[in-house]
Parts: structure tokens; C-alpha cells; sequence
């Protein structure tokens, strides 16, 4: 990782200076990680256009994304390097996502921050009997 991205657990400027969402993105891509935007300050999709958010509407008959547009999420992700720079040079201020299935990636998000909040109970697993 190079060390602009770089980011010490004991390092009190880290909210003050984030990495920049453009760069990451890239280096991102670049080791095969396809990306998308999330909304800032947000762990969730930015919101895409308004026909997209109707229900019933499906991201596999969408023409949004062959458009350039980062409707759907995940399903937009991805590892061309122009369209990073459509998404993220004029829109420093979103965020970035990884879409883990495709990247080959297992993530673990704990989440247990004091502001976290309380926690609740942990998922019952339906797989056994």
C-alpha cells in the first residue's frame, strides 16, 4: 500500500486527514478490487438516479452503468480506471466501497467503536438444525 493510504490504529490524524477517496479508489482497482461510491460519510451506496430507486426495478436490464452511471451498488463496481476518475475527481467527498464477492475478499466488520451503540444480539445461524 503506498504511504499516502497508509494509516497507523495510533494515529490521531486520522480523521482529520483521511486519505483522499480518489487515490484510494485507485489503488484499490489496481490490486483487482472492483469499486463503487458510497454516499459521504455513509457505509451505504450513494444514492443513485431516481429511477433506479423505484421498486421493482432491476440493475440487470438497467442501462445506468453502461451510461457511466454507479446505480446499484456492488453491481456497479468497478476497476476502470476512467470511469474511478468520473466518480471520484469531481466528488472527493463520497466514499469507497469494495465489492468484496468479486474482489475474492472475505471482510469482517465488527463495528465495536464506543459510538457504536448497543449491539444486538447476534444473528441466530439458520444453516442448523
Amino acid at each position: 500500500m503506498p504511504a499516502d493510504l497508509r494509516v497507523s490504529a495510533s494515529d490521531s490524524t486520522v480523521a482529520a486527514h483521511p486519505p483522499q477517496s480518489l487515490a484510494l479508489a485507485r489503488w484499490c482497482a489496481s490490486h483487482g478490487w472492483p469499486v463503487h461510491p458510497l454516499a459521504p460519510g455513509r457505509k451505504t451506496p450513494a444514492a443513485s438516479c431516481s429511477a433506479c430507486r423505484k421498486p421493482g426495478h432491476d440493475h440487470r436490464t438497467c442501462l445506468c452503468r453502461s451510461e457511466g452511471r454507479w446505480c446499484h451498488g456492488f453491481y456497479a463496481a468497478t476497476l476502470d480506471m476512467n470511469r474511478i476518475q468520473q466518480w471520484w475527481g469531481p466528488r472527493p467527498q463520497m466514499g469507497v466501497a469494495v465489492a468484496c464477492g468479486p474482489a475474492n475478499l472475505v471482510v469482517i466488520d465488527l463495528d465495536t467503536h464506543p459510538t457504536a451503540g448497543p449491539q444486538p444480539p447476534p444473528a441466530r445461524d439458520h444453516h442448523r438444525r
